[in-house]
């Protein structure tokens, strides 16, 4: 396997063992765990990151002058192996979600770390597919796949969410999603 499949797909084995790191810390730091608020908090991290993920790619993907162009690469070559270095992901969480939130108690600042990660593997993983398989007519990620398929190619820019649409609907953002050559 060549260094830049490496690279991108390092992070669907070190997100989720990430995720069971701070689950392990978590633990560990409250025990016993206060289960009802971590599963919230983890709902809380894996609704917030679809938010994020919107932001990001609207903001930073399409805006961010360096990051701009290395997302233009993903664009012009939608089956490269472009993303983002190993472990970056899981060490924004840890900065900017995990350490703000441990004054509440290692049990919302890790279940919203985990929500967030399990959030960002989703996304990842998807992505993956939406890229690399075929998804069947009718299915769910068919439906994703159209609209991140007119996100690509249409002159317009819009439908930044990749694992859902909901913040496109709320900021206005989505697309027509007609795909020329599409049957669904």
């Amino acid at each position: 396997m060549d260094v830049k499949k490496l690279s991108y797909f390092s992070d669907f084995a070190a997100c989720p063992i990430a995720a069971l790191g701070v689950l392990f810390v978590t633990l560990h730091a409250s025990a016993p765990i206060h289960l009802p608020v971590f599963v919230a908090a983890s709902l809380a991290g894996l609704i917030a990151w679809t938010l994020v993920e919107y932001l990001m790619h609207r903001f930073v993907y399409h805006r961010a002058p360096i990051i701009r162009d290395m997302h233009e690469v993903h664009h012009h070559q939608p089956l490269s192996y472009e993303g983002t270095p190993p472990l970056l992901s899981a060490i924004l969480i840890g900065l900017f979600i995990y350490a703000p939130l441990l004054p509440f108690g290692s049990n919302v600042a890790g279940g919203a770390a985990v929500g967030m990660l399990i959030g960002y593997v989703t996304y990842m993983g998807v992505h993956h597919a939406l890229h690399h398989l075929s998804p069947l007519p009718g299915s769910f990620l068919y439906a994703l796949w159209k609209g991140h398929a007119r996100h690509h190619y249409a002159r317009k820019e819009g439908n930044y969410g990749v694992t859902s649409d909901i913040w496109d609907r709320v900021f206005r953002t989505t697309l027509d999603q007609h795909v020329p050559g599409s049957e669904a």
